[in-house]
């Protein structure tokens, strides 16, 4: 789990009250998810997102705003946008998925950053983080319950890209996904099942969250990240790694690097599971430029 910055905290504190689409066309996938694959993901695109804005936090060149939107769940995905203070039609749009134990506070930095820079960008609670289960949260969830999790959190991700483009009025050409560790896995088949995205960035995460051999992996293997990853294209992917992550092996994430499609590249840094700042910099910088800001 990622710690932001005590400003960064103080300014999530003031939208805690506040939280709580059609899919437009985009470029054809090159080389596509498989039908029956992508059928376990599948939601009602008709469906109202029913967008709610919270309490806002302006800041010279950003506002943060506390918002939520329906799930495929049946709860509401809460979650934080920076946006631009003049927001204009067409910006790029961000989303971002925590890892295991974090929340929708977690990137909110790197949102502040990017808005900064003119897109706009959202950050959401994974299913797990909403759950009002101590043991759905601590990852204890029974096999049915955490298989149901990980397709709603995949469909949560694509409701969001829905509501920037929808509400947030997001071009719909210039849209990313992030995902950091157990969120690799949520983010790159989001990806790979959305032909809007433009850019993709994975960090420390796994290409097989199913893990080794045994009873659990019939179940999960099924929806390995690295049966996903090599369907992303023509989005543009950045894998980055810490070369002292004792959590994600460089094996397993050199792995996931070698099934992802082109165009791709990978980074490592001298760091744990964290990435540390040179990381951080280098992602920001890296979206800025994919999508234009």
């Amino acid at each position: 789990m990622r710690r932001l910055p005590l400003a960064r905290l103080l300014l999530l504190g003031l939208l805690a009250a506040g939280c709580g689409g059609d899919e437009a066309s985009g470029p054809s996938k090159a080389d596509p998810v498989p039908e029956q694959t992508a059928k376990l993901f599948a939601y009602d695109q008709a469906a109202p997102l029913d967008v709610t804005e919270g309490e806002t936090v302006d800041d010279v060149a950003y506002t943060i705003v506390g918002m939520s939107f329906r799930s495929t769940g049946g709860d509401r995905v809460s979650g934080i946008v920076v946006r631009p203070r003049i927001l204009k039609p067409g910006a790029a749009g961000v989303i971002f998925m925590h890892g295991s134990g974090g929340t929708r506070a977690d990137f909110l930095d790197e949102a502040v950053m990017l808005a900064s820079r003119g897109a706009v960008a959202m950050t959401i609670d994974s299913p797990w983080s909403r759950s009002p289960k101590q043991d759905v949260q601590a990852g204890y969830a029974d096999d049915p319950t955490t298989r149901r999790l990980m397709l709603t959190n995949v469909r949560d991700l694509r409701r969001g890209l829905d509501a920037l483009v929808d509400h947030w009025d997001v071009d719909p050409a210039r849209l990313a996904v992030v995902g950091y560790s157990m969120g690799v896995q949520a983010a790159g088949l989001a990806a790979s099942l959305d032909p809007r995205v433009k850019a993709v960035v994975l960090m420390a995460g796994r290409a097989h969250p199913s893990g080794p051999k045994g009873q659990r992996q019939p179940i999960f293997e099924q929806l390995d990240t690295v049966r996903f990853v090599p369907h992303l294209a023509p989005a543009h992917v950045l894998l980055q790694g810490g070369t002292k992550d004792t959590r994600i092996g460089r094996p397993e994430m050199e792995e996931l690097y070698k099934a992802t499609s082109e165009p791709k590249e990978i980074r490592w840094y001298p760091a744990d599971h964290g990435l540390g700042l040179r990381s951080q910099r280098e992602r920001i910088a890296w979206l800025s430029a994919e999508l234009g800001l």
